[in-house]
């Protein structure tokens, strides 16, 4: 998302807060607040391991986790592709 953000704007908004990254993308990426509406769940179990992983034991249900991995994977994954946008 900083990625999208950055190539769009040329900034990005300094946290780790993957939702409110998908919702500053959303104002230039109309793409970027439909994927995050759509898989509201998971950018929040997504935003949860990110944070808590830093600090605290936490356990997931592997389903769970298998989702989050592969939301991740096809939306997150886009920088390494070379690629820019949401698309």
């Amino acid at each position: 998302m900083k990625h999208v953000l950055f190539m769009k704007i040329r900034d990005f908004p300094k946290t780790h807060s993957l939702s409110r990254l998908f919702k500053e993308a959303g104002k230039v990426e109309e793409k970027a607040l439909r994927v995050y509406e759509e898989n509201l769940e998971l950018v929040y179990v997504l935003e949860d391991a990110y944070i808590t992983s830093r600090h605290l034991l936490r356990e997931y249900d592997e389903e769970i986790a298998r989702r989050a991995v592969s939301f991740a994977k096809k939306w997150l994954g886009r920088r390494s592709s070379g690629r820019s946008d949401l698309g």
